[in-house]
């Protein structure tokens, strides 16, 4: 099935090459106006038209998966509206634009909200912790320009193994350090960290909107390599009372991945397509791995943080020990992986570099 909204005319196989596509859909800007297309949705409109009701057939969408709420939305639309035969909505139809927002807020949203606080019963209080296999890789973090020191970085060894990969900021990664990384051998994770994320403030729909807006654009910028993910950081401990700011945050993170695709297709430049990652304490890699908000996972240290007492099972990296005493004059993170940290290299055959803040 293949569902459309808000927009100009279909897409053809040509406009959909290098464009960021996916299973999960797009949107992308025609003109003045945005389309949405959404691919494989795992219910058919027969499944959907045949359901006792909108909420149930919801529920069956979530339990098949889906967690788009915008692809949700459509979906139910649709099954509404048979006679439209997946045509658009256009700006003029504001009374079907209501009825499509109303869906999303009343039945949608509050479906995806119930989901994810009951997605797992809860363990038995002597249950213990899926185990998570020893690790097989070693990493540092980084906060600044490695050029200088990156052949003391190669002499280190952390849990008995040489260093294979450096956790480095978007915000003052460049090219040229990117080449010095990669030409020494060494694998680059990408996470973007701006503005104070040890704040609890700083966790709205708004900022991810515009960190996921930036991050993207600067890892497109600096060569970062296609399907790699950027960790968007929550340096700090939220309780289940503030979980719902850690969504809304990673929400905005998603809409400004799109935002980033509109960006490059009005530029005429080729958007290559990246993953979200969430650094965080174990419940908030819970919160956004059953919300399905993010795929790439770095658990951090602290061991008093909610659910970091023991390694987290899905974790592709973990903080394994204290950025002290220093090593190579610098106060260098203490990383391990388990071989798919999402690292890159630069390759020989870039685009010209763009400039993010040429977006604010």
């Amino acid at each position: 099935m293949k569902s459309q909204f808000v927009g100009e005319p279909e897409v053809n196989a040509a406009d959909r090459q290098g464009n960021g596509f996916g299973q999960q859909g797009m949107w992308f800007r025609q003109g003045d106006r945005i389309v949405v297309i959404f691919d494989e949705f795992p219910l058919s409109e027969q499944e959907l038209g045949e359901a006792p009701g909108d909420g149930t057939a919801i529920q069956q969408a979530i339990r098949n998966g889906t967690r788009d709420e915008n692809q949700l939305t459509d979906a139910i639309f649709n099954a509404r509206h048979p006679e439209r035969r997946g045509q658009h909505l256009q700006m003029n139809e504001r009374q079907l634009i209501r009825e499509w927002l109303d869906i999303r807020d009343n039945i949608v949203r509050p479906a995806l909200r119930v989901s994810s606080a009951g997605v797992a019963p809860a363990a038995p209080a002597n249950a213990q912790p899926a185990a998570q296999a020893p690790s097989t890789t070693s990493g540092v973090e980084a906060a600044e320009n490695t050029t200088r020191i990156l052949q003391c970085i190669l002499g280190l060894q952390d849990q008995g193994r040489a260093i294979s990969f450096v956790q480095r900021y978007l915000r003052n990664l460049t090219r040229a350090e990117a080449t010095a990384l990669s030409n020494a051998g060494l694998q680059i994770v990408s996470c973007y960290e701006y503005g104070d994320p040890t704040n609890m403030a700083y966790f709205t729909r708004a900022q991810g909107l515009r960190d996921g807006r930036l991050g993207f654009t600067q890892a497109q910028a600096v060569g970062q390599t296609s399907g790699t993910p950027i960790y968007f950081a929550v340096d700090t401990d939220p309780g289940v009372a503030q979980r719902q700011a850690i969504l809304d945050y990673f929400q905005g993170v998603q809409e400004g991945y799109t935002q980033y695709l509109i960006d490059m297709r009005g530029q005429n430049r080729p958007a290559i397509p990246y993953a979200a990652g969430v650094y965080g304490s174990g419940c908030v890699l819970d919160w956004c791995r059953t919300q399905g908000i993010a795929t790439w996972f770095w658990q951090a240290f602290a061991p008093g943080w909610c659910n970091n007492r023991h390694v987290w099972d899905g974790a592709n990296i973990h903080t394994s020990g204290r950025d002290e005493p220093k090593r190579c004059g610098w106060r260098l993170g203490r990383l391990e992986g388990w071989g798919n940290e999402g690292g890159w290299t630069l390759q020989a055959a870039q685009q010209p570099e763009l400039r993010s803040m040429d977006l604010l």
